[in-house]
């Protein structure tokens, strides 16, 4: 697979939902993104096997967005091994059930730890 000059590739999938999910997490993080190879896998050719969708991202924020990807993939993970698992939001503290990739409540990102402490 061949990246954009400047890109990085941070997630690869020929599943769309978790392709669809990547990019709306990276969408509310106000990361920039690139999907390649989207139109060649939705097409029914021998080209398939060859043109697995990934999703690419500048450089600099390449970092930022392979963390926020593991966190989900780990939070999903965590869900399948135990579905009745509840994890606390860290921005508002409501607990939403371990499948859940967003706050039920104020819709932050999940997979964090505790909520803040405020002093």
């Amino acid at each position: 697979m061949g990246n954009t000059p400047g890109m990085v590739t941070v997630y690869e999938s020929i599943n769309d939902e978790d392709l669809a999910s990547v990019e709306t997490l990276l969408e509310e993080l106000g990361i920039r993104f690139t999907v390649q190879n989207r139109a060649l896998f939705s097409t029914w050719t021998s080209a398939k096997m060859f043109a697995t969708p990934f999703i690419e991202v500048a450089a600099g924020d390449a970092s930022a967005a392979r963390a926020a990807v593991e966190s989900m993939l780990r939070t999903r993970r965590a869900a399948l091994a135990d579905p009745d698992a509840e994890q606390p939001c860290s921005s508002c503290g409501e607990v939403s059930p371990a499948g859940f990739e967003l706050c039920w409540s104020c819709s932050a990102p999940l997979g964090g730890g505790a909520p803040d402490e405020e002093s």
